[in-house]
């Protein structure tokens, strides 16, 4: 772990890092549980797995909030499906 570019790093090295397949998912749970304990926002985390050769960073906030757009869905009769971001009944659109 490291403080870098105004990050708190967290840094995993694997052996072979191209062929990883996995390391966002445990990292991520790592900054989850980092942030938690600390009290930092993990918008404050980057995540990096790395070999001697490749170096593959992320942030994780972007794998864990989904975007605050809502999605419609066609039914029959030409009505629409709102869902809103909570978690009330869908409201219909005519």
């Amino acid at each position: 772990m490291q403080v870098r570019d105004g990050y708190l790093q967290i840094l995993d090295y694997k052996p072979d890092a191209r062929k990883e397949k996995h390391a966002h998912v445990q990292l991520t749970i790592y900054a989850l549980a980092l942030a938690r304990r600390t009290n930092l926002p993990l918008k404050n985390f980057k995540c990096a797995w790395f070999d001697e050769k490749d170096y593959f960073e992320f942030f994780p906030l972007k794998g864990v909030y989904e975007p605050k757009t809502r999605p419609q869905f066609a039914f029959p009769n030409n009505r629409a499906a709102i869902l809103p971001p909570t978690a009330n009944p869908p409201t219909w659109k005519r």
